[in-house]
């Protein structure tokens, strides 16, 4: 700190100090261990930290658009829209999306997605926009590439068509699932998908082909609009002919905490025995709550262990009573999968928290450059730049390294001068899984799925739980993660989820069937089950048996 203060009085042009900006000795201390549940800034934090974990994630933040693409092929003009029935829906279709915000639309001609500049969508798409230049009905529709383009956005997007590709460098018809990439990419980030869709016959070369015209609708995990609600009445009321289908792989809101009130966990047992726990309850699938104030996190006789697990009623039997309860899961809602096995899996976060509350503080308190009477950075006489000596710590640490720096270092909001306690990446996450802590009961929870139609999830004690159980710290407080889950292969798709008859359909070149959008949707939903994590406490206990 001498050499640093020295280099500053060493500059030829005095710098301009300004005000203090936290820290240090004399600019104040932030202590992490200070934010609980009933701070400020918990509810940021803990959110952010939660979602370092998630698997599911948007590539962007969702934009209120809606992308209208519309097969202009003369598989839809010529024999779809010849059917009264799909003419009528089409038509209530555009009546019923002008309700949604920023509405975009685009033909899908000539092997192009080309963007609709008029203010007729209505006309254009159900009659004048059929014909090219030269008066011949348009082809060749690239409904690959709407699908693509919906997929990379995080908006409404919305496919009108009749399923059909036509591969104009083979010059046929694609036989290649090729729906599926995009499908798979939707489902990924939590994207529902709704396919609204009628029968029709077409009479082609003096023969009848089984055909459907399909409304495909990609909504969007953040999607909070009523299209789906509101075609769906719209269409009755007009006595449009129509069915649909539901197709969804995100399993992140299937929970009901059935808790004594909006501030006190599931921790019925605990709340008893010592006094109420702190907790902090997400609107996403998850929890923190906070034992440490209240118990001792020991396995001798006076600890949160022995008066749940061990401690004997008046006929001296041990009953193992809940450590957390009253957590359903509704998993008979999941619309495409039946649940085979619910598990639990646990792990010590409590460095990796530590970590990340010291990387978001350090954010929050940045260093200063003095500036000169220039109102340039300040060098000192060496040209590296001039710091604010009066700087936050955070734990009695100083975040940043502020010396011999130049402006290049200071790239990326500060971030190469973090010091190593500092840093956080999601790579480098560090959480240590432990064995024969916590137990699911799988008793208690199916009992009340056949009574109360949802699984509960009952948390206790391991009996083969003790002072030998590796993975805690008693040096400072403990934080478990528990995630409750349904692994990959414990989903089972349902019986005639996929609709062979409506995603199918007679190719009119007489070679058989079409089974490119079945096929891609049935694959995608049979390899890429949903993400299994339904549901996380995290649990603070004191430091271990200290």
């Amino acid at each position: 700190m001498k050499k640093f203060i020295l280099n500053i009085f060493n500059i030829s042009i005095l710098s301009i100090l300004v005000s203090c900006g936290g820290g240090g000795a004399d600019c104040g201390d932030i202590d992490t261990t200070a934010t609980t549940p009933g701070t400020s800034d918990f509810k940021d934090i803990i959110e952010k930290f939660n979602s370092s974990f998630l698997e599911t994630k948007s590539e962007s933040e969702y934009k209120n658009n809606t992308n209208v693409y519309v097969d202009l092929s003369d598989g839809i003009t010529k024999y779809a829209l010849g059917d009264s029935n799909n003419k009528k829906l089409l038509e209530q279709f555009f009546f019923t999306v002008q309700n949604e915000e920023n509405l975009n639309y685009f033909e899908l001609s000539d092997d192009q997605v080309i963007p609709y500049e008029g203010s007729q969508a209505l006309s254009y798409f159900i009659s004048k926009g059929h014909y090219d230049d030269n008066g011949r009905l348009k082809m060749g529709a690239p409904i690959d590439q709407a699908f693509n383009q919906i997929a990379a956005k995080n908006e409404l997007g919305i496919v009108i068509t009749d399923g059909e590709l036509y591969d104009t460098v083979a010059q046929e018809v694609s036989m290649n699932p090729w729906a599926s990439d995009a499908f798979k990419s939707w489902f990924s980030t939590g994207g529902k998908l709704n396919i609204i869709y009628t029968d029709f016959s077409e009479r082609n070369g003096g023969k009848t082909y089984k055909k459907h015209m399909y409304v495909i609708i990609f909504i969007p995990k953040d999607y909070d609009g009523n299209l789906i609600k509101g075609l769906n009445t719209d269409f009755d009321d007009n006595g449009v002919n129509f069915k649909s289908m539901e197709f969804n792989t995100d399993v992140s809101n299937l929970y009901n905490r059935d808790y004594p009130d909006a501030q006190t966990p599931g921790t019925l047992t605990f709340n008893e025995e010592f006094s109420n726990a702190a907790g902090y309850f997400s609107e996403s699938n998850f929890e923190y709550i906070n034992l440490s104030e209240e118990s001792d996190f020991n396995t001798y006789d006076d600890g949160v262990v022995y008066y749940l697990r061990d401690l004997p009623d008046q006929n001296g039997n041990k009953k193992n009573r809940p450590l957390v309860e009253k957590l359903f899961l509704d998993l008979e809602s999941i619309e495409n999968y039946s649940v085979d096995n619910v598990k639990i899996n646990i792990s010590n976060v409590s460095d990796d928290f530590i970590r990340f509350k010291r990387n978001y503080y350090a954010k929050l308190n940045q260093p200063e450059i003095l500036l000169a009477e220039s109102g340039k950075d300040s060098l000192s006489e060496e040209n590296f730049l001039v710091f604010d000596d009066c700087f936050t710590l955070i734990d009695g640490i100083e975040p940043y390294d502020i010396y011999d720096k130049v402006k290049s270092d200071t790239s990326d909001e500060f971030i190469k001068m973090l010091n190593s306690e500092f840093t956080y990446n999601e790579s480098d996450l560090n959480s240590k899984d432990i064995k024969d802590f916590l137990f699911l009961d799988q008793e208690a929870g199916t009992n009340n799925e056949k009574n109360l139609q949802n699984f509960e999830v009952v948390l206790k004690f391991d009996k083969k739980f003790n002072e030998d159980n590796l993975g805690f710290s008693s040096d400072q407080n403990n934080i478990i993660k528990v995630d409750v889950l349904v692994e990959k292969d414990d989903f089972t798709l349902k019986n005639n989820t996929v609709d062979k008859r409506a995603l199918t359909w007679d190719k009119i070149d007489d070679s058989g069937v079409d089974q490119t959008l079945y096929t891609s949707l049935l694959n995608v939903l049979k390899n890429n089950k949903p993400n299994s994590t339904i549901y996380t406490y995290y649990i603070e206990f004191g430091p271990f048996n200290q």
